[in-house]
Formats: structure tokens, C-alpha cells, sequence
């Protein structure tokens, strides 16, 4: 896996820049403008893998400077590549350096590796398991490249005569050997790239084909074969004069020269086609936007051709969504990120996209936003988990330096992207929630509805952002023409001071409920947001008590969490109320010891998350199901 890369000198990238790819998910994302430098990062590890032309920075060019590079930071399990005995003490004193780096970040480059290999290690990636290091090489003398940490890494190497930094060059040569990066550009000739025999194609067959071609041909049969032509050269040479047939390297086919004929030939006259019923359309024929999905397609069933494999693909798509209708786009992110669990090693997906509504589709990865800054080009990265709630809560804090591109155009196209998902044979269903915590706890529960009913849960940051979501989706989903399918539903806590909510009647397909505690029956419901119950009810308390005492009896469930003495003692000291189907009963705290649960445990840090995750984790069969959520339950399903 990569984590990110060092790049220097290629188009947009002048000086030496950091580039973030990866904190430890497989799927990844670009989102910026034309020119901003996207694809850039695809064709700079097009170069580094497999060659081909380096596009200089303009003004580098007018210079002297032949130093451009890149210099991926690697994260590749130590099990995985081939290393000798000594190049495995090369690989592990120079990983133990990364893992172990401990000094100031005197620049946002080094600053952005300490980043980035922190985040892997909250992942639980350590040395023991996996070999991590920044490790590349200059574009013209292909010399080997660490930038900012090479001196650092070559005093590493003092102490140690048996190893030398002169050996890098080799592990590098054999830490690309596990990789078969793959390059989708925009532009991408269908016809040409779709051919078997091209590289492309090669790269994602594995070597089975190639052995079978082997098997069928015997040495004696090439040894005969040899013989029969330099006969027949023989006869050619003694009826020249002056001149004479021979070969500049060798003079005889091996059985690999046969090989590669036989499978250009044999692949050669194949073209890829489309079949539509009892018709079948070639690539060439094709809508721009039908090539850009078959290319796909066949990547997606070449990868998937073997669960277990020698090699790592990293596969970079160029705008997957071009010339796409928007309910095409669906399916179409949907099977890519799909991709990575395809096969072992995890295939590694990158797109660059200028279409956000991708976001609330996939589930799981990161996306980085470019835009350019003073003197480099500026990464703003987020979680694609909780996007929405993270782009909101930063665009706040920035107080309006936070690109404004993001906060707007992904809240459009989520929009967009949601009410045509509706509308689909098979439609999308959603749930628009606070926040990250609620998104678990709703995801753990409704986990059947996310596959079978394709749900997906957004967490958006707060009771306004979600109100903002329901009065967008008003208008379009209260045509009773349009034939919406799927459902959307926007669910919130009460709050001491109870916001207004005006309900759209309108709309058989939208709905606004909050949680609140109904006093007269003692435990918590999920009613429709205009309900004159008004109890203040936050989701942590609408939860199982059997569960809670699961998690405060399992120390390994709360370790992380801060303060977590606060909510033992307030627990030990309550008077419980045995059989209650929710916290707030079964505890039956005061105004007071509510307040300092919230202020001194559940509002700390990052508590709300990490208690929503160590909650599931006690109930993994989901037997003690919050009663609330069978509402929901019902509500999308209808």
C-alpha cells in the first residue's frame, strides 16, 4: 500500500511536495478543479512504475535542476516480499527509522510523513507486521531519493558494515516488484487498451495463461524447431556472397520468444464486445461513456479472476463518472469500491473526480480536496465515513478559509446524488443523522438494510445540518409524479431547548423523527420531529443497560476512552432501575449527573465514537437492540 508519495518536478509540482494518498484505507480520492494537479499524481506513479516520458514543471525547465523525483511512502506487510537474509535487515533498519522518527517537523513536508504515519499506526500497522518507508529515486540518474531524511538514514547505516546504503537500489527494485500499478487515463484509447496482448492487460492476468502456452510446447519441439530454421538460414547464407543472415544477441528462439508470439497472435485478433440481449456492439462502437464503464468492467473481472495473489494492484481511474449519466455513476462507484475486496493483497483504488456525489455512496476511504496555495499546491483531507460532518464542522472552524468549493459543491451533488438514487429500479434508501457516533450505532443495528436495501447512513454534523438536508429534499421529493422508491429519513436527538421542524405532508417518501423519552411509558421512541414530547433525550442514553454492563466489566473496550472513570462512578453511585429498556430509566440520573456525564465524559475528545464502537462490540449478535430502532426499521422498509 502506498501512504502518500515525495514529488518533485513533474507538471503542477515544482518544489518538493508531499503528496497524501492513503492513511491505511484502500480507496482513495481527488477532488479539485481542471489543472489543479490530479492527474498529475496518476501519470508521476505511472512514471515511477513503469517508465515513460517525465513531464517537467515549466519553471524547472527554464533551470538547471535535474533533481525531480518520486519517492512513494511504502506500507507493505513484511511477509509479502521475497528478501534475502541481509536485504531483510536492510528493509528492517530502514523501516524501525520511519516507525521510530521522533523529531521536530521543521517542514510541511516532513510534517505531513509524521501525519501520515501516525494515522497508519492508530490503524494498528506497526514494524513487527509491516515495512514502512519513504524510498524512491531521481527521474535522470535514477539515483536513490529520501527527501529531507536521507542524511538521517545514511547515519542509520553507521554501526552496520555488513549492509551499506549503495544496496538500497536492489530493495527498491524489489519493493516495486510487488506492486502492478495500473493507469486508466481519461483519455484512454478503449480499443487499444482492451487488447489482450496490451501491457495493461497483461499486468492484471496472472501467469496461469502464459505457463498453459508453456506446457504445450516441449523442448524437444523447440530444439526441432531451431534446428529446421538454421537449416534454412544455413541454405539462405551459402547462396549470398557477400552477405550473411545472423542475430545481434542470439541466434535461437527460447521458449519464451514462442510464448509471447502465440499469445500476441492468438490475443491479437481479439476485440472486446458489449452484449446486449442477442447483440454484441465492439468496444469502438461504443458511447464514450459505455467505454469508460467497460473498461471498468474488465478490470473489475480481471482482478477478480484469482482471490489470492502474488502482488499488490494499485489501479489509478481517471474521472470513472465521465460522460456518465448521474444514476449510471452509482453503480459505477459502487462496483469500484468494491474493487478492494476482490482479492488478497487488497487491490488499491485512486480516482480523481470533479462529480461529489460520489461521497455518500462509498462507504469507506479517504478524499483529498486540491486547491493551490501561495507557492504548492494544498491538500485538505477527510473521511469518507463521515464526510459530511467533517467538511461541515471544518468549514466552521476556518472561519471561511476552508476551500468553499468542497463545503458547496459536495453538499449539491449529494443532493443531486441522493434524489436520483430514489428514483432507480432498485432504489437507495437514506438516513441523515447527526453525527459520527449515531452513524454506528444506526449502521451496527440496520446492518441487513445496507445490503438488502441498499441504506446508507450519513452523518451530517448537527441538528441544523440535517434540518438543512430535509428542506432541500422537500421540494423535489413531494412530486407524486417523479415516482420516488426509496426512502430518505432524517433522524436527531431532542435537545433541551427543542428546535422547530416544519414537516412536508407532501412527501410519502421523507421523513423527520427524533429520539425522545416518552415519561408516561418510560423509554425511549423514535417519533416524528413535529411530536410535542419534548423530554431531553440524547441517543447515548437511548441505549440497553445489559449492554453498558457488558462494556464496564471489559477493560480492553475502554481503554481509549478518557475520563471513562467519570462514567463509572456516576454508573456505581446511580440507583438503578433493573428492566428498563433504556439508559436514562435504568440509571434514573438527576439534571445534575446528566450534565456531568455529557460535559466530563461523553463530550471529551473523541468519546462519543469510541464508546459508540466499544457498545457494538459488546453486542455482536445484535440481540440487545435499542426498541427505537425497530421505527426506523419499519420506516424504510415501510
Amino acid at each position: 500500500m502506498l501512504l502518500g508519495m515525495g514529488l518533485k518536478n513533474y507538471k503542477v509540482y515544482k518544489n518538493v511536495q508531499f503528496i497524501p494518498i492513503s492513511s491505511g484505507a484502500s480507496f482513495t480520492a481527488y477532488l479539485g478543479p481542471n489543472g489543479i494537479g490530479k492527474t498529475s499524481i496518476f501519470e508521476a506513479l505511472d512514471r515511477f512504475f513503469n517508465g515513460g516520458e517525465w513531464i517537467a514543471n515549466n519553471e524547472s525547465k527554464k533551470g538547471s535542476d535535474d533533481s525531480a523525483f518520486v519517492s512513494p511512502l511504502f506500507l507493505v506487510p513484511v511477509g509479502d516480499i521475497s528478501l534475502t537474509k541481509k536485504e531483510k535487515r536492510l528493509a528492517g533498519l530502514i523501516s524501525a527509522f520511519f516507525w521510530d522518527f521522533s523529531g521536530t517537523p521543521y517542514n510541511p513536508f516532513v510534517k505531513s510523513v509524521i501525519e501520515s504515519i501516525a494515522a497508519a499506526t492508530a490503524l494498528g500497522y506497526d514494524k513487527e507486521s509491516h515495512y514502512l518507508f519513504l524510498l524512491g529515486n531521481t527521474h535522470q540518474t535514477n539515483e536513490i531519493e529520501i527527501p529531507f531524511f536521507g542524511n538521517d538514514i545514511k547515519r542509520v547505516f553507521e554501526g552496520h558494515a555488513d549492509i551499506e546504503y549503495e544496496e538500497l537500489p536492489e530493495l527498491l527494485k524489489k519493493v516495486k516488484s510487488h506492486y502492478r500499478y495500473i493507469y486508466l487515463p481519461a483519455e484512454a484509447d478503449s480499443l487499444n487498451f482492451s487488447r489482450m496482448e496490451s501491457m495493461y492487460i497483461r499486468k492484471l492476468l496472472d501467469e496461469d495463461i502464459k505457463k498453459k502456452i508453456q506446457e504445450s510446447i516441449s523442448k524437444n519441439s523447440i530444439d526441432e524447431i531451431n534446428r529446421k530454421l538454421k537449416e534454412f538460414i544455413d541454405q539462405i547464407n551459402q547462396t549470398l556472397d557477400q552477405y550473411v543472415y545472423k542475430g545481434k544477441r542470439k541466434d535461437q528462439l527460447t521458449a519464451n520468444d514462442l510464448i509471447e508470439r502465440i499469445f500476441s497472435a492468438y490475443f491479437g485478433i481479439k476485440v472486446l464486445h458489449k452484449k446486449n440481449g442477442g447483440k454484441e456492439t465492439t468496444i469502438k462502437d461504443l458511447s464514450s461513456g459505455e467505454k469508460r464503464q467497460a473498461l471498468i468492467d474488465l478490470s473489475y473481472a480481471l482482478i477478480s479472476r484469482s482471490k489470492l495473489k502474488e502482488y499488490q494492484v494499485i489501479l489509478a481511474i481517471d474521472e470513472p463518472d465521465a460522460s456518465m449519466h448521474v444514476a449510471a455513476c452509482h453503480d459505477q462507484f459502487e462496483k469500484i469500491a468494491r474493487i478492494p475486496t476482490l482479492c488478497t493483497p487488497a487491490p488499491q483504488v485512486l480516482i480523481n473526480t470533479h462529480w461529489y456525489g460520489f461521497l455518500p455512496v462509498i462507504r469507506s476511504g479517504v478524499a483529498h480536496s486540491l486547491s493551490r496555495g501561495a507557492s504548492s499546491i494544498e491538500f485538505f483531507s477527510f473521511n469518507l465515513e463521515n464526510f459530511r460532518e467533517y467538511i461541515n464542522q471544518n468549514y466552521t472552524k476556518s472561519h471561511g478559509k476552508y476551500p468553499k468549493e468542497v463545503e458547496l459543491k459536495s453538499y449539491q451533488d449529494m443532493i443531486q446524488s441522493v434524489v436520483v438514487s430514489m428514483l432507480r429500479d432498485k432504489p437507495y434508501n437514506w438516513i441523515f443523522c447527526e453525527g459520527l457516533s449515531d452513524k454506528i450505532y444506526l449502521t451496527h443495528y440496520l446492518s441487513a438494510l445496507v445490503e438488502s436495501n441498499n441504506l446508507r447512513i450519513v452523518p451530517l454534523g448537527g441538528f441544523k445540518q440535517v434540518r438543512r438536508v430535509y428542506d432541500y429534499l422537500s421540494a423535489p421529493l413531494s412530486d407524486k409524479e417523479a415516482g420516488f422508491k426509496g426512502k430518505a429519513l432524517c433522524i436527531v436527538d431532542t435537545d433541551a431547548q427543542k428546535e422547530h421542524v416544519e414537516l412536508k405532508k407532501d412527501s410519502k417518501n421523507l421523513f423527520f423523527k427524533r429520539l425522545v423519552r416518552d415519561e408516561s411509558k418510560l423509554e425511549v421512541l423514535a417519533l416524528d420531529a413535529d411530536s410535542q414530547h419534548s423530554f431531553p433525550t440524547e441517543i447515548e442514553f437511548a441505549l440497553r443497560e445489559e449492554v453498558l454492563k457488558v462494556l464496564l466489566s471489559s477493560p480492553e473496550h475502554h481503554k481509549e476512552m478518557e475520563n471513562f472513570s467519570v462514567l463509572q462512578e456516576i454508573v456505581k453511585a446511580a440507583s438503578v432501575t433493573k428492566g428498563s429498556n433504556n439508559l436514562y430509566d435504568y440509571l434514573n440520573l438527576g439534571p445534575k449527573q446528566k450534565k456531568q456525564l455529557m460535559d466530563d465524559f461523553f463530550d471529551v475528545g473523541n468519546n462519543k465514537v469510541k464508546f459508540a464502537q466499544a457498545y457494538i462490540e459488546c453486542d455482536p449478535d445484535k440481540a440487545l437492540e435499542p426498541k427505537w430502532v425497530a421505527a426506523i426499521r419499519q420506516t424504510i422498509k415501510g
